[in-house]
């Protein structure tokens, strides 16, 4: 996604990069009030596994260009509630 995204940083005369566009987006989600973690709404870890089942189990699951097990989608809730970015 690096090409659209450094012509989107172009567009709103920003540095031509993915990190530069990410910053932007860290800095006007920080500007509107918008938390940087899913914990900071509510969303606790309770049923973390849970979830990660039922993502691949969801009939929607089948149009994501990249299949994930059940485990892959556990982590990236995981980094989602803590804001982990990498």
């Amino acid at each position: 996604i690096e090409e659209p995204i450094a012509r989107l940083a172009n567009y709103l005369d920003l540095p031509a990069d993915f990190d530069g566009f990410v910053s932007w987006i860290l800095r006007l989600r920080q500007e509107i009030n918008i938390p940087s973690d899913l914990a900071a709404i509510g969303i606790d870890d309770r049923r973390l596994d849970d979830l990660g089942k039922m993502a691949v189990e969801d009939p929607s699951s089948a149009t994501n260009p990249i299949q994930h097990d059940a485990a892959t989608y556990t982590h990236i809730v995981t980094k989602a509630l803590k804001g982990d970015l990498n």
